[in-house]
């Protein structure tokens, strides 16, 4: 289980009238890993010209598997990248199956690569790459690719992302 989302509901119209909750719509909600289909589709409509197989894995939090690897890594060569380009800190494979085969390669170091949010981050220096934007960082407030983020969830009624927070976890 890569994460767990306790959250609200609100039902209201089109005008704002709320109609149902359940929960404490107060309480902030990190929507991190629930939208990466959203935020792996702004990164195909600025050019990332990803692959069904590649759009796959941006869309989700892989378990780091060779064939997971192997795919953020044509990722990541096909736009001219290596992965120490990834904005993502490095991390163990979610599963621990392909964990366990890393260590039996004779690894001892997490790597970027092998983060569950490695193919969101490809997608990212993909669609930068292909606009001429700035690859590092892709995180920042200010940048394009972040503004189109921002905008994203500004679509969504009641999200506020302005004020949008990190919830801890490296890779918003």
């Amino acid at each position: 289980i890569e994460s767990i989302h306790h959250v609200s509901v609100v039902v209201a119209t089109t005008t704002g009238k709320v109609l149902q909750t359940w929960g404490d719509p107060t309480v902030p909600f990190f929507y991190r890993s629930v939208i990466k289909p959203l935020q792996a589709t702004i990164s195909q409509e600025a050019g990332a010209d990803l692959s069904l197989v590649q759009m796959a894995l941006a869309s989700s939090s892989h378990g780091g598997y060779p064939v997971h690897i192997a795919v953020v890594r044509s990722m990541l060569t096909e736009a001219g990248f290596g992965p120490d380009a990834l904005g993502c800190p490095p991390g163990w494979p979610l599963a621990t199956p392909a964990r366990d085969l890393l260590v039996a390669s004779g690894r001892t170091e997490p790597r970027r690569i092998t983060h569950n949010c490695s193919g969101k981050h490809s997608a990212w220096l993909r669609a930068c790459a292909a606009r001429g934007w700035p690859t590092a960082p892709t995180r920042g407030r200010d940048h394009p690719l972040h503004r189109r983020r921002i905008n994203l969830a500004g679509d969504t009624p009641a999200v506020e992302p302005e004020r949008a927070e990190t919830d801890g976890g490296a890779s918003p």
